[in-house]
């Protein structure tokens, strides 16, 4: 039955609530696909401001994509369960975290940070063949920007399944325009992924003269270092 397909898609709760209406099938022939699609687009992609959302994202397989986005080679990161609810409960307090749903499951998220809070402030890294810190100085001759006006993208990833749909731009570009155009980005990738500098480049993001290099854990648990490179996406101009 169409219907019943079709009512398959909303949540158990208002699927529920549907059902319990008298003649519920005939009443809502023609109005549930217009219905479903509401939904459907609405929870896509959802802001995350409460503790109480986040619980319920962690339930719903939040942590889990985070932990095997970060386990597949190249990163080979491993990140405890408690790490990554303490990396997302920083994003809702501190910055803008979103997620992407289907059928009632996390499946991708992206987050920012003010960049004073973010770790590669201040931080020493190579810029421009010497070692100095990213500081204040820095973004002032490379992104006419002081610290306090810079959004940073502290993570962006998609559950293997469900890549090249167009998620991972939905959640950035949602991302992006939660901000006034005016604002400058800054984002950190591993200098060995091509493919994704050139994703973040379709966005306006460029690389800086700048090699970070950064410890992580390995899934062998043993510590190990790589590069990562500082991509800017500068303030627009205003005419």
């Amino acid at each position: 039955m169409q219907t019943e397909r079709l009512l398959i898609e909303l949540p158990t709760e208002l699927y529920c609530q549907l059902k319990s209406i008298p003649n519920w099938e005939q009443k809502l022939k023609n109005t549930l696909p217009d219905l479903v699609a509401v939904w459907q687009q609405a929870q896509t992609l959802q802001r995350i401001t409460e503790l109480q959302q986040l619980e319920l994202a962690c339930e719903r397989g939040l942590i889990q994509v985070f932990k095997t986005c970060f386990a597949e080679s190249p990163y080979c990161q491993y990140h405890s369960d408690d790490d990554v609810r303490a990396y997302f409960e920083e994003y809702r307090l501190l910055g803008v975290l979103y997620l992407a749903w289907r059928s009632e499951k996390v499946v991708g998220f992206t987050a920012s940070l003010p960049l004073i809070h973010a770790s590669i402030f201040n931080a020493e890294m190579v810029i421009e063949g010497h070692i100095r810190k990213f500081d204040a100085q820095f973004l002032r001759s490379h992104l006419d920007a002081d610290p306090g006006q810079v959004q940073y993208v502290a993570d962006l990833g998609v559950q293997q399944d469900y890549r090249s749909q167009g998620i991972g731009s939905a959640l950035l570009q949602t991302l992006l325009t939660h901000f006034p155009s005016d604002t400058p980005w800054l984002l950190r990738v591993l200098a060995m992924l091509k493919h994704t500098q050139g994703f973040y480049q379709k966005f306006g993001f460029k690389a800086l003269p700048t090699i970070q290099t950064v410890k992580y854990l390995h899934l062998n648990q043993t510590y190990q270092e790589n590069q990562r490179l500082i991509l800017a996406k500068p303030k627009n101009k205003v005419q």
